[in-house]
């Protein structure tokens, strides 16, 4: 009769496998994903948040570049068509995101937006889209993904020329001549 633990008995009493193989496969482990599959899902999670930093790097760019055009908007207008392009830009991404007749994506990017700062939201995400989630994924970076890099270009047009302004400005002080001190030169009054 085979030697038996305390633990060994119960689990066979109730019906439980030992420790260590409940993956079926007799290592202990559960099998792997298909490897291909998962880094094809890994790769389309990287591109989805370097569009959302892209959008949201050129978002930043024009609101700074916005602030000081309304604090001194005579210096500041040569920005105003690239601003209003950035803007229409910006309609065409929303469009983008609800095309009539298509899936609405603004709900679910809204949430993929908030859930990349912290792993728990991201993986709260996962769970609640289940299998859609790298779907929707999927199809926001094949709808998106021009209109995202077109909106990057022009906030990078914008700032290079906000740079070169703020430089040039700079340099204008810095290069001005300043005015010379008047020296009194003394007379010579002295009487001979």
């Amino acid at each position: 009769m085979p030697c038996h633990t305390r633990q060994q008995g119960r689990q066979e009493a109730t019906g439980e496998k030992p420790a260590g193989k409940q993956g079926g496969n007799g290592k202990g482990k559960a099998k792997p994903k298909s490897s291909a599959a998962s880094k094809h899902n890994k790769e389309q999670e990287k591109k989805a948040k370097e569009l959302l930093c892209m959008l949201e790097r050129s978002q930043q760019i024009v609101d700074r570049v916005v602030g000081e055009a309304d604090r001194f908007p005579s210096e500041w207008t040569w920005c105003k068509p690239l601003l209003q392009e950035f803007r229409c830009k910006q309609e065409e991404f929303q469009k983008t995101l609800n095309p009539a007749g298509a899936e609405d994506l603004t709900e679910f990017i809204n949430e993929f937006r908030l859930s990349i700062i912290t792993p728990a939201a991201l993986k709260d995400l996962k769970k609640n889209h289940k299998d859609n989630y790298f779907q929707l994924l999927s199809v926001f970076i094949d709808r998106c993904n021009s209109i995202c890099e077109q909106m990057n270009h022009t906030a990078s047009k914008i700032d290079n020329m906000a740079k070169a302004m703020m430089t040039a400005s700079a340099g204008s002080v810095a290069g001005t001549p300043k005015p010379k001190k008047k020296t009194r030169k003394a007379t010579g009054l002295v009487k001979q």
